[in-house]
């Protein structure tokens, strides 16, 4: 591809040598290669879940995502590296290696050096999430003309609304390039669930009215089984499950109820709960699916205290209402897009927990906020299928 002439200049502008990069011991996976660059935490779970289906229809494929901040670890079929400065040097190092067939950049924050060698090696390049305030032209630059000759660089761009759509066309996006999409963003995939499983466990609890309590910590069993006692008062045959975080949690769980003379029961030993049973324990980390969809009500445990909690999309995309505590710093942007279309009820201290199991107890609330949920987890779908199908096209016609 021959570069415009404002590239060219910049190119040449820039020493060769901004920094030294440490040689990566990384070897190019076999086979198309996708390579995300992805702005912010929340852009990173999108682009996984991303990922996720795209290895659903092609499990040939391999990803490679890079990030301006915390570079998490690698998992099955995703690598994960820090973005290259915008160093010379240290870019054609990077291209070299990987070699990527097609390039995925979210949002702006355009990087202009690194952008223009992906454009001379003729890698496809398409813009998702392009929002108009993250648009700004690249600083710094003493060449005019760099922002437009990179915007008709990309073969696609995708704007979440007008405004965005509008700015590109500023920029210098030629208009036929641009489609109005909305946002890629987390929130689409739901842990499995056998149905079987869900069949004969939904016959076990026989209507029972079932809240479930995610990821519970020693520190917050006191206010979960508090909770489940004050709860009963409207709902005497209500149950709990209860999923502790560790063993640790699983044996203090057991002491809390044995205090309270509450009837418990377990996945490991009995498999099922009987009707007289009043808790019902399971294994830490395993079978969320099943447990979301028994549950309309769902605590998310470790949101009292700060600790690891999980993800909130798990419960909204399976039809669970959903409490939570104020500390949120993990999946804090997922948590606050379910808040702002009040699919959650938000509690400060263990002490209200009790009251908001029982608000949500009622069908109506509970059925409102889940429905609430179920739209936002829902909404980023049309927006993936679309990006899937600009990766395939573009993987076509690379190969």
């Amino acid at each position: 591809m021959t570069l415009p002439l404002s590239l060219r200049a910049m190119r040449a502008l820039r020493p060769r040598r901004l920094r030294q990069a440490p040689p990566d011991p990384s070897r190019r996976p076999p086979g198309p290669l996708v390579w995300f660059h992805v702005h912010g935490e929340g852009g990173l779970l999108a682009i996984e879940e991303l990922v996720n289906r795209l290895h659903q229809q092609d499990d040939h494929v391999e990803a490679l995502v890079t990030t301006a901040g915390a570079v998490p670890l690698d998992r099955d079929g995703i690598t994960f590296r820090a973005v290259p400065s915008e160093g010379l040097q240290e870019i054609l190092a990077f291209l070299s290696l990987w070699q990527p067939d097609l390039l995925v950049w979210t949002r702006g924050q355009l990087r202009p050096l690194l952008l223009s060698e992906a454009l001379n090696r003729a890698i496809p390049t398409v813009l998702i999430n392009a929002q108009a305030e993250g648009l700004p032209a690249p600083s710094g630059l003493r060449v005019p003309g760099v922002t437009r000759a990179l915007m008709r660089g990309f073969e696609r761009l995708i704007a979440v609304d007008d405004a965005a759509a509008a700015q590109l066309r500023r920029l210098g996006a030629p208009p036929w390039r641009i489609e109005v999409a909305g946002a890629l963003e987390e929130g689409t995939a739901a842990p499995p669930c056998s149905e079987s499983l869900r069949d004969n466990f939904a016959e076990a609890l026989n209507a029972r009215p079932t809240w479930f309590a995610a990821c519970i910590n020693k520190a917050e069993v006191e206010a979960v089984l508090n909770a489940h006692r004050i709860a009963q008062r409207i709902s005497h045959r209500l149950l709990l499950i209860i999923q502790p975080d560790s063993t640790e949690a699983a044996a203090a769980i057991r002491a809390g109820a044995a205090e309270r003379s509450m009837r418990l029961g377990s996945y490991a030993e009995f498999g099922e709960p009987e009707d007289s049973e009043e808790i019902f324990l399971t294994e830490p980390g395993e079978l969320s699916g099943l447990w979301y969809r028994l549950a309309s009500v769902s605590f998310l445990g470790g949101t009292l205290l700060g600790k690891p909690c999980p993800n909130p999309f798990e419960a909204a995309a399976l039809g669970s209402a959903i409490i939570h505590g104020s500390r949120i710093t993990q999946f804090r942007g997922s948590y606050e897009r379910l808040a702002a279309a009040g699919a959650t009820i938000q509690i400060d201290r263990g002490a209200s927990l009790g009251q908001a199991v029982q608000t949500l107890l009622a069908p109506d609330q509970s059925a409102a906020r889940a429905h609430a949920a179920w739209e936002v987890t829902s909404s980023g779908a049309n927006v993936t299928d679309r990006v899937i199908q600009l990766i395939q096209d573009g993987l076509k016609d690379a190969s």
